[in-house]
């Protein structure tokens, strides 16, 4: 296992110098299942506990997730906010990636803009098919759900949390 940052810059090398969209999923996911296995390996050894493993896996998720923003190439300040097991940094083999996705800005066209990474980050990592899916992204925690915008400005999240999510949730 290895610390987030050197995480990061060994999962943006490893896709940084292919060319179409395709063979950069590729790349990150066959880097991703490298990871993985040294993740697994340890484990099985015995060298990592079972809170270490999540931790790992956690680490590993969200240097995949900066690789793939990188390639997306936001056009407005971009954040995913992890959930679940995911943001309690307790991921397990099979864990989905819970998350919601923010932009800081304003107006229809960063929102626009924000929708589109959103949406490219979620089919990226998601694949086309299981065979070249990265991570299964479960984006449905969002405010209002399923019908409720992919993604959310800043502000609106901080209207949501305080009028709705801090009162009921």
């Amino acid at each position: 296992t290895r610390p987030r940052d050197e995480l990061v810059a060994s999962a943006i090398e490893a896709i940084g110098w292919r060319g179409d969209r395709p063979a950069v999923q590729e790349g990150l996911r066959r880097w991703k299942e490298r990871h993985q296995l040294g993740i697994a390996a340890a484990d099985v050894l015995g060298y990592l506990e079972v809170d270490a493993v999540g931790r790992a896996l956690t680490a590993l998720a969200e240097a995949s997730l900066e690789a793939a923003i990188t390639t997306i190439e936001p056009k407005v300040p971009f954040t995913v906010l992890a959930l679940g097991r995911f943001g309690g940094g307790e991921l397990s083999y099979a864990s989905d990636l819970d998350v919601v996705f923010a932009y800081d800005g304003q107006g229809a066209a960063d929102a626009e803009e924000g929708l589109r990474v959103a949406t490219a980050l979620k089919r990226f990592l998601d694949g086309t098919t299981p065979a070249n899916r990265v991570y299964d992204v479960d984006a449905d925690l969002r405010p209002e759900g399923k019908q409720g915008a992919m993604a959310r400005s800043l502000d609106g999240f901080t209207q949501y949390w305080e009028g709705y999510a801090l009162p009921w949730e």
